[in-house]
């Protein structure tokens, strides 16, 4: 199995060490007709985007993650402008 693709910045929060890749494995797991999905750590999107790609743009795809850099690539990549970060860092 290869490598996950990473982020590090080397003056980012430990939380911006992540797996940036679409996650099928997981993605496997979502059932049909979902309407709205919530990514916990959605990092910097690919699994949302991968999810986006099967059910379209009907669906609600919302992220949250710490790492602001993260949530603006995620909204370039198909969530709807709602990945959002914590108010705080996480510690």
């Amino acid at each position: 199995m290869p490598e996950p693709e990473t982020t590090h910045p080397a003056d980012g929060p430990p939380q911006s060490f992540y797996d940036e890749g679409e996650r099928p494995e997981v993605a496997a797991f979502v059932p049909d007709g979902i309407r709205s999905l919530l990514d916990v750590g959605c990092a910097a999107g690919g699994f949302g985007s991968l999810v986006r790609r099967r059910f379209g743009d009907a669906l609600r795809l919302v992220g949250v993650d710490p790492v602001e850099r993260s949530c603006a690539i995620a909204r370039e990549r198909g969530y709807d402008g709602s990945a959002i970060t914590f108010p705080e860092p996480v510690k």
